[in-house]
Protein backbone atom coordinates (compact mmCIF):
# COMPACT_ATOMS: atom_id res chain seq x y z
CA UNK A 1 0.00 0.00 0.00
CA UNK A 2 1.77 2.98 -1.49
CA UNK A 3 2.06 7.03 -0.25
CA UNK A 4 0.14 6.30 2.56
CA UNK A 5 -3.09 5.50 0.65
CA UNK A 6 -4.64 3.10 3.75
CA UNK A 7 -5.64 6.51 5.38
CA UNK A 8 -8.93 6.65 3.51
CA UNK A 9 -9.75 3.12 4.86
CA UNK A 10 -10.51 4.46 7.97
CA UNK A 11 -13.91 5.39 9.06
CA UNK A 12 -15.18 7.34 11.89
CA UNK A 13 -16.43 4.94 14.66
CA UNK A 14 -20.19 5.90 15.51
CA UNK A 15 -21.06 3.30 17.72
CA UNK A 16 -21.46 4.86 21.21
CA UNK A 17 -19.82 1.03 23.02
CA UNK A 18 -16.85 1.81 21.14
CA UNK A 19 -16.48 5.20 21.51
CA UNK A 20 -16.80 5.02 25.18
CA UNK A 21 -13.50 3.63 25.07
CA UNK A 22 -11.94 5.89 23.20
CA UNK A 23 -12.07 4.34 20.17
CA UNK A 24 -12.08 7.03 17.02
CA UNK A 25 -11.52 4.90 13.95
CA UNK A 26 -11.69 1.74 12.48
CA UNK A 27 -9.98 0.01 9.21
CA UNK A 28 -10.44 -3.45 7.22
CA UNK A 29 -7.15 -4.32 6.31
CA UNK A 30 -7.62 -7.14 3.65
CA UNK A 31 -5.03 -9.85 3.33
CA UNK A 32 -1.62 -8.67 2.84
CA UNK A 33 0.04 -9.79 -0.40
CA UNK A 34 3.50 -11.29 -0.52
CA UNK A 35 5.81 -8.47 -0.92
CA UNK A 36 2.98 -5.52 -0.20
CA UNK A 37 4.35 -3.08 2.76
CA UNK A 38 2.30 -0.33 4.41
CA UNK A 39 3.79 3.53 4.54
CA UNK A 40 2.98 6.42 6.14
CA UNK A 41 2.00 9.53 4.93
CA UNK A 42 5.59 10.58 3.57
CA UNK A 43 5.23 7.50 1.36
CA UNK A 44 8.14 5.48 3.59
CA UNK A 45 7.21 2.13 4.78
CA UNK A 46 6.25 1.79 8.18
CA UNK A 47 9.23 0.35 10.78
CA UNK A 48 6.61 -2.03 12.06
CA UNK A 49 4.66 -3.75 9.56
CA UNK A 50 1.03 -5.13 10.68
CA UNK A 51 1.18 -9.07 10.47
CA UNK A 52 -2.66 -9.25 8.35
CA UNK A 53 -1.99 -12.67 6.26
CA UNK A 54 -5.56 -13.11 6.30
CA UNK A 55 -6.78 -9.67 6.67
CA UNK A 56 -7.09 -7.66 9.97
CA UNK A 57 -9.70 -4.99 11.47
CA UNK A 58 -7.24 -1.57 12.74
CA UNK A 59 -9.00 0.70 15.58
CA UNK A 60 -7.49 4.45 15.96
CA UNK A 61 -7.65 6.21 19.51
CA UNK A 62 -6.79 9.50 18.65
CA UNK A 63 -9.26 12.22 16.56
CA UNK A 64 -6.84 12.52 13.79
CA UNK A 65 -6.25 9.26 11.84
CA UNK A 66 -2.93 11.47 10.16
CA UNK A 67 -1.25 12.22 14.10
CA UNK A 68 0.12 9.82 15.58
CA UNK A 69 1.29 11.97 18.82
CA UNK A 70 4.20 13.89 17.29
CA UNK A 71 2.56 16.84 16.05
CA UNK A 72 -0.10 19.34 16.75
CA UNK A 73 0.64 18.91 20.46
CA UNK A 74 0.97 15.46 20.82
CA UNK A 75 -2.77 14.16 20.67
CA UNK A 76 -3.53 11.37 23.11
CA UNK A 77 -4.40 7.73 22.34
CA UNK A 78 -1.90 6.96 19.85
CA UNK A 79 -0.46 4.59 22.06
CA UNK A 80 -3.65 2.88 22.54
CA UNK A 81 -3.74 2.01 18.70
CA UNK A 82 -4.55 -1.67 17.97
CA UNK A 83 -4.81 -4.13 15.03
CA UNK A 84 -6.20 -7.35 15.41
CA UNK A 85 -5.46 -10.02 12.58
CA UNK A 86 -7.71 -12.03 11.46
CA UNK A 87 -6.29 -16.49 12.33
CA UNK A 88 -7.33 -19.66 11.18
CA UNK A 89 -6.87 -23.18 13.09
CA UNK A 90 -4.64 -25.18 11.36
CA UNK A 91 -7.44 -27.91 10.32
CA UNK A 92 -9.14 -24.67 8.66
CA UNK A 93 -5.98 -24.02 6.14
CA UNK A 94 -5.49 -27.27 5.26
CA UNK A 95 -9.13 -27.26 4.68
CA UNK A 96 -8.55 -24.15 2.41
CA UNK A 97 -5.67 -25.23 0.72
CA UNK A 98 -7.81 -28.54 -0.63
CA UNK A 99 -10.72 -26.17 -1.98
CA UNK A 100 -8.41 -24.17 -3.81
CA UNK A 101 -6.17 -26.93 -5.05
Amino acid sequence: MQGGGQWGRFHRITLSELRDTGARFFAWLPPQLPGEVMCGKDGQPLSRQPEQRHGAFAYLFHDDPLDFGRGKGGSGGACLDRYFPLVTSGQAVKDMRQVLG
